[in-house]
């Protein structure tokens, strides 16, 4: 609470406008410093403790303490003018702490589950099974505030329902999606991979040429996607196609769904009406259909995480493509093949 009045008093004295804040990610104990400051409107930037860290190893500072730390994070913000966080909206933390939360007790319950099939005692059975029915009453009473909270939020329900609209995104998907990816719609499709953790970086070193690889990014929101790419390769009529061309290349299971998630990593397009896509480069994201106004019949819904498929989760797409270019529909030119 002291940094947190001293931080306010300092951005205070300076003046809102002359003055950026750089402070580091903290597992949630930064976020009253944030909130006060969104409060007096003023700008902070919200960085990874790791980068701050291989900067001042990068200027040779090994020692650590608080004085040093200010100092470097200063430095930090000087050199690389890194732009301001927006705050989030009062939804948007709602919803955040709701899914967190609804994960965490998934996690929980799996493991309660697990132990009890190992238990041989009949009172820690009984115990065990008394306590999964509780769990898994508090996970469907968040599951309800989750579906309320998207419901009466007019801008979270209509992303929620054009991310729905893609075959093998469920409710579940679609609401970690908006809880872990706030800047849906904001971003290149590049940065919506990166920020997911899903870009191949390279690896490459005069002639030697590394095998590309992903890392870092947002774990919950890949591991989310995962399991939406595993119901898409099979049900997804664009995406299965997709799937099985990177497979008749040779291409691992792996390296083929990570593209496969790459492509509901979506980046919005501006255009007013429906576009429905029947292919896709690699180098495209597939909510260039998702995330577009939809004002014609869509296919039907994929059940997240083993839930059953309906049995129209097969129908076919229109076959218009979209330009994503001039955002016009064609239809004479040939489709492209990806790579």
């Amino acid at each position: 609470m002291v940094a947190i009045r001293e931080a306010k008093r300092v951005a205070l004295k300076a003046g809102k406008p002359s003055v950026q804040l750089i402070c580091e990610a903290s597992g949630g104990y930064e976020q009253p410093l944030l909130e006060s400051l969104a409060e007096q409107e003023v700008a902070v930037t919200l960085v990874q403790a790791v980068r701050v860290r291989q900067y001042a190893r990068a200027a040779g500072i090994l020692a650590k303490t608080d004085r040093i730390d200010a100092r470097v994070l200063a430095a930090f913000g000087a050199a690389l003018r890194p732009k301001a966080t927006p705050p989030l909206s009062r939804q948007q933390k709602r919803l955040r702490e709701l899914e967190s939360q609804r994960r965490h007790l998934s996690q929980v319950l799996r493991a309660e589950e697990n132990r009890l099939a190992q238990l041989q005692c009949t009172e820690l059975r009984s115990l065990g099974r008394s306590l999964i029915n509780k769990i898994q009453k508090q996970i469907d009473a968040i599951e309800e505030c989750i579906s309320s909270l998207i419901a009466q939020d007019q801008t979270l329900c209509t992303k929620a329902q054009k991310l729905t609209a893609i075959t093998g995104v469920g409710a579940r998907t679609a609401a970690l999606v908006l809880a872990q990816m706030p800047e849906l719609g904001q971003l290149n499709r590049r940065q919506a991979a990166a920020l997911a953790g899903l870009a191949p970086f390279n690896h490459d070193s005069g002639s030697l040429r590394g095998r590309r690889a992903i890392f870092g990014g947002r774990r919950a929101l890949r591991s989310g996607l995962y399991m939406a790419a595993l119901a898409a390769a099979r049900y997804n009529p664009i995406l299965s196609r997709f799937y099985q061309r990177l497979r008749a290349k040779g291409k691992p299971h792996q390296l083929a769904l990570t593209a496969v998630m790459r492509k509901l990593t979506a980046r919005p397009q501006s255009h007013p009406q429906a576009t429905f896509v029947h292919h896709l480069k690699t180098t495209q994201l597939l909510t260039i259909y998702a995330l577009n106004t939809v004002q014609a019949a869509v296919v039907s819904r994929c059940c997240d995480w083993g839930a059953h498929v309906p049995s129209r989760a097969g129908e076919r797409l229109s076959r218009s493509r979209c330009n994503s270019n001039n955002n016009q529909p064609i239809t004479s030119a040939p489709l492209p093949h990806s790579h």
